[in-house]
């Protein structure tokens, strides 16, 4: 992803800036995650990256007004950008090469990656080697380096 410039504001307003533009450059549409309507409650908090049935390229995430709700922007727009919708690649490569380029985007950009999101990315990578060894694929040695060194 190429660098863009900061907006001066409020931290959160910086970090909103810089996903929206992110976004915006991928051609990529944001929605917020769905809510229930008995409850009013958000049904998941997981973000996601998908293309819609118009062939939209859509994230659905929480607004991206902190540091680690950044990150969470930044992976899923990597999905995009690395054109892992519906590909045949192993989901834990998919999840190592997605981290990978939010967080070497983010940290070029001048965010700095607290150990507490590298710890939840590390996490996120290591339950994708989980899913993807149960299922009997090989594990790519690459991605459970890194996710090793995240940690560290």
């Amino acid at each position: 992803m190429a660098a863009l410039v900061h907006n001066p504001g409020s931290q959160a307003e910086r970090y909103k800036h810089y996903a929206f533009a992110y976004a915006d450059a991928a051609g990529v549409v944001w929605q917020k995650p769905s809510k229930s309507s008995e409850t009013g409650k958000i049904k998941h908090a997981v973000a996601s990256a998908f293309i819609a049935e118009d062939d939209t390229k859509v994230i659905e995430a929480s607004t991206p007004d902190t540091l680690p709700r950044l990150y969470e922007w930044m992976h899923e727009l990597s999905h995009h950008y690395l054109d892992h919708i519906n590909n045949e690649k192993p989901y834990h490569v998919e999840e190592f090469e997605a981290t990978k380029m939010a967080i070497d985007t983010l940290e070029r950009d001048g965010f700095h990656m607290t150990p507490a999101i590298r710890k939840e990315a590390a996490w996120n990578i290591e339950q994708a080697i989980g899913k993807d060894r149960r299922k009997g694929i090989r594990i790519d040695s690459e991605a459970a380096e890194y996710a090793r060194e995240l940690k560290q």
